[in-house]
């Protein structure tokens, strides 16, 4: 499924938007929205391993599973996905895991979601969810949840973004949280979340954040955390889009030590890519915003 808007459906029992009943369907550049079901109102999964990627599923609801509901061992595959803004009136507004179901979640924002309980992630009996390079983010009333009984379960998550960090994981005393390398609990600094605008801003923490062995970024630098890339273009060090002569201006500073740059700030500035911040890169910066020259040795 390539290219396709799913909005506005309902269903009596599981599924809103889509049913995957033992089968595993490719979704690429997908949005779900405004779907409503009893179980699974954007996606409900049987036994099945469908693959998401590049999808939104968003302002959907259900009793369980808000967003998706994973159930009898499924195992779906979501990349670069947004799961946002959907309600489970029970358990699980983002994502419900049941009976063995073990999603791989790479890249993904999970963020203003609602439930009972489990308003981001609600697992229980045996499940497995794991994630990396991934945003957890005002879920409510918390990121993740276990179910006490019966069947431990157990996550793992790596070089992502989750509010309230490890200790506020709920498990109720049922299985077992792998807060492995990488991982923080820093507000992300969305765009406009309150728009469904996801994107980083230029200063997030999130941004080259992630696992530094995924694959990098179009721009050469380490993938971020969550499911846009943040593009970072040399010269442009106050990332208003443009490489202008403040841009100039704020390097010298740096290179003479009256500001500091931060880490992202450092990478685009480094326009000779010689690893230091100095006069030369600000030179280099204001020969090409008054026109001197059309591209830095670094490249873009």
């Amino acid at each position: 499924m390539l290219d396709v808007t799913i909005s506005a459906n309902s269903a009596t029992y599981n599924g809103g938007g889509i049913y995957c009943f033992s089968s595993s369907p490719s979704l690429v550049n997908v949005t779900i929205s405004t779907n409503s079901a009893s179980t699974g109102g954007g996606i409900y999964c049987f036994s099945s391993n469908p693959s998401l990627e590049n999808v939104t599923i968003t302002n959907s609801s259900a009793s369980s599973g808000g967003g998706i509901f994973c159930s009898s061992s499924s195992s779906p595959s979501l990349v670069n996905v947004v799961i946002s803004d959907n309600i489970a009136n029970s358990r699980g507004g983002g994502i419900y895991c049941y009976s063995n179901s073990n999603p791989n979640l790479l890249n993904v924002t999970i963020s203003g979601n609602s439930a009972t309980t489990g308003g981001g992630i609600y697992c229980r009996n045996s499940s497995s969810p794991s994630l990396l390079n991934c945003i957890m983010w005002n879920d409510s009333p918390q990121e993740i949840y276990f179910y006490g009984y019966p069947g431990a379960n157990t996550i793992t998550i790596a070089y992502s973004d989750i509010q309230g960090g490890e200790y506020g994981i709920v498990t109720d005393d049922n299985g077992t949280v792998y807060w492995e390398a990488g991982n923080i609990a820093t507000d992300p600094l969305f765009v406009d979340a309150a728009n469904d605008n996801y994107h980083l801003t230029f200063n997030s923490p999130c941004i080259n954040a992630g696992n530094p062995n995924s694959p990098l970024d179009p721009d050469g630098s380490i993938v971020e955390m969550g499911a846009f890339y943040c593009e970072m273009n040399h010269g442009d060090v106050d990332y208003n889009g443009e490489i202008q002569t403040y841009d100039a201006s704020l390097t010298l500073q740096d290179a003479v030590g009256l500001i500091e740059f931060n880490e992202n700030q450092v990478f685009v500035a480094d326009v000779d890519g010689n690893g230091q911040i100095q006069a030369y890169d600000a030179s280099l910066i204001l020969q090409y915003a008054v026109g001197l020259i059309d591209e830095f040795p670094v490249g873009d």
